[in-house]
């Protein structure tokens, strides 16, 4: 299903005003592993989970005993499934190391951005969606 579809069934302030990155990888993965394709000549469709946060996480996802464990436990079952994780933090107070380990363990791409700057943000999205100089998204 789109995204679009999807998202009516979401269910909203799951885990209230914590900050819980596991399950929003824990998610993305299983719909990711869901919905694998092929293309026209049968490959494989390349996976990729953009993984953006402007928090430290404060919320265990099980079967992590704690919230970096979470992560580093769904960074592993995203290795194992060959998706790669794009990481980008936001301002201060982040899980960066955790962040940066699932985008390196992947093959991804990991960036940090200071606050307000959107231009810089833009950018990472724009080299997130070029391989080299050649467009990597498709419909």
């Amino acid at each position: 299903q789109p995204v679009r579809a999807r998202i009516p069934q979401l269910i909203p302030n799951l885990y209230a005003s914590t900050t819980c990155i596991g399950g929003g990888m824990r998610v993305a993965i299983e719909e990711l592993i869901a919905n694998k394709r092929n293309d026209s000549l049968g490959n494989p469709v390349e996976q990729v989970m953009v993984l953006m946060t402007d928090g430290k996480a404060n919320e265990t996802e099980p079967p992590g005993q704690n919230p970096v464990d979470s992560i580093n436990y769904y960074a592993n079952l995203a290795h194992q499934n060959d998706i790669i994780i794009h990481g980008i933090t936001l301002g201060y107070d982040v899980e960066a190391q955790a962040i940066e380990g699932a985008s390196t363990l992947t093959g991804g791409q990991y960036n940090h951005v200071n606050d307000g700057d959107f231009e810089g943000l833009f950018e990472i999205y724009r080299g997130i969606g070029r391989g080299g100089d050649q467009p990597r998204l498709v419909h």
